[in-house]
């Protein structure tokens, strides 16, 4: 009898369950926090930096959710991909523009999201990261003061290149499972890396 799920499969409804789980608790929290202003209006200000503290968090864990959550079937409407891009960096100096039209599948939404993540270890000193594309393709494009691509993490990205990637602590895993996803689509990649800008095309 096969295996209900293969373990890349459970890992990612594994960080989809904890995404999920502390959504509520965190919701929670802002709640609290204004019914302490409530109580006394002397607390304004320690509830307004729990209540941004919980936003960011909230924010984060629903990107987090789509990148490392399983692919799913379903599709993402544009105002909610923009949205939760938005959420992600608000507050700080990096920029995500959405520019990519019309809804799109959860997998391609995944696999952005993830190649995201990997443009912002990019970033250390803050950047922009444009998506843009068309029905079909995707194109993301990051640019900054000080841009890093490593190319020992960026160019395994793409199965043909024979590159295999380097052993990955926890705040690079978002490159092995990009690598995964373009490997699983099956569809060419592009990486273009030149000073200062790294694009990606998938």
């Amino acid at each position: 009898m096969a295996d209900a799920a293969l373990p890349e499969d459970l890992a990612a409804l594994v960080g989809s369950r904890i995404c999920h789980d502390l959504v509520n608790p965190l919701g929670a929290i802002g709640n609290g926090a204004e019914l302490l202003v409530m109580e006394d209006s002397r607390l304004g200000p320690l509830a307004r930096l729990i209540g941004d503290s919980v936003e960011s968090a909230t924010a984060r864990l629903r990107l987090y959710r789509l990148a490392f959550g399983p692919p799913g079937a379903e599709r993402i409407g544009q105002p909610e991909i923009a949205a939760t891009v938005a959420g992600y960096v608000a507050g700080r100096r990096l920029s995500v523009g959405w520019e990519a039209p019309g809804d799109r599948a959860r997998a391609d939404v995944r696999l952005a999201f993830l190649l995201i993540l990997c443009a912002e270890t990019a970033l250390p000193r803050g950047g922009e990261i444009a998506v843009t594309g068309d029905a079909l393709r995707l194109h993301l494009r990051a640019t900054g003061p000080g841009l890093r691509a490593d190319p020992e993490l960026w160019l395994p990205l793409d199965p043909l290149s024979g590159r295999a990637l380097p052993p990955l602590s926890p705040a690079l895993v978002q490159f092995g499972l990009a690598r995964a996803d373009i490997a699983r689509r099956q569809r060419p990649v592009t990486i273009v890396q030149a000073p200062g800008e790294i694009a990606v095309g998938f």
